[in-house]
């Protein structure tokens, strides 16, 4: 089915689901991605998608994936809109402790089950971003989540997290090499990145 033709339920489901398949099959996520026409062009349907998420008692969690795409400032101040509401953010580093705080505890290093929903949105930003700002947060949250645990010790979850990520990172290399390329201020990232790839444990 093409993902035009799927409403925004259908169409979310078959993009969070996936990832666990891509896992196991290797499928580049960014070609997947783009045979889909998932990317950021479309920022209002990316808030949609997020928006039309169940996220139970993690309501701030929409909020914050959403700030990640809009991010375009560099400087330590900026607003972003949301719901045409101007909201007033600190800085980079805000936003990536803000949704490392709603999608799990920053202080503790433990992120809650509700990560598993909300890390293809942050793979996608990280691969598609509109702009610089909004990939290097989501990398920064990316490596932040790879190093972190499960609070309450869900092996299974923390599983899926690190074999999605890793799998992200080593099928799009080129895109992730370009990116410290683009700006050198990214290439510490980048070899995070690449760190994690390489990996064995």
């Amino acid at each position: 089915m093409e993902t035009k033709e799927m409403t925004r339920e259908v169409r979310l489901k078959y993009w969070a689901g996936v990832m666990q398949e891509r896992t196991e099959s290797g499928q580049n996520i960014r070609q997947w991605c783009k045979e889909r026409r998932m990317t950021l062009v479309d920022i209002e349907q990316f808030k949609a998608d997020v928006q039309s998420v169940n996220w139970c008692s993690y309501r701030e969690v929409s909020n914050t994936l959403i700030a990640i795409a809009l991010a375009d400032k560099e400087s330590k101040d900026g607003i972003y809109q949301l719901d045409g509401v101007s909201t007033d953010f600190l800085s980079n580093a805000k936003i990536v402790t803000n949704v490392m705080s709603t999608i799990g505890n920053d202080h503790r290093g433990v992120y809650y089950p509700v990560a598993r929903d909300a890390l293809p949105f942050i793979i996608q930003v990280a691969l598609f971003g509109n702009h610089m700002v909004a990939r290097n947060c989501a990398i920064n949250i990316l490596i932040n989540m790879f190093y972190f645990y499960p609070h309450d010790s869900d092996e299974e979850l923390r599983d899926f997290v690190r074999n999605t990520i890793k799998v992200a990172i080593a099928n799009n290399v080129k895109n992730f090499t370009q990116f410290a390329l683009d700006d050198t201020r990214n290439s510490s990232l980048v070899e995070c990145l690449f760190a994690i790839r390489d990996e064995t444990a």
